[in-house]
């Protein structure tokens, strides 16, 4: 839910590069989702969504939750 609003409130501040990879990882993150809903027990497939996630870096701050002891990050 974080994803469309922050991208609809950040989205003209955003470089072409910033937006381009957020809305990569908000596609990433339903298709997380679906998968856990569709398939809970298909853990490979949500270890390969979780990598792609992760090959496109960290999201935006604003809605990153707590990180703890400065490694890894958790969207909220």
């Amino acid at each position: 839910a974080e994803f469309p609003r922050y991208l609809a409130t950040h989205g003209e501040s955003l470089s072409e590069e910033e937006r381009t990879r957020y809305t990569e990882q908000q596609r990433l993150v339903a298709q997380i989702l679906e998968a856990y809903e569709q398939a809970p027990d298909d853990t490979d497939r949500v270890a390969t969504l979780m990598q792609k996630m992760q090959a496109c870096g960290p999201p935006p701050p604003e809605i990153a939750g707590p990180v703890a002891d400065g490694v890894g990050c958790c969207i909220s």
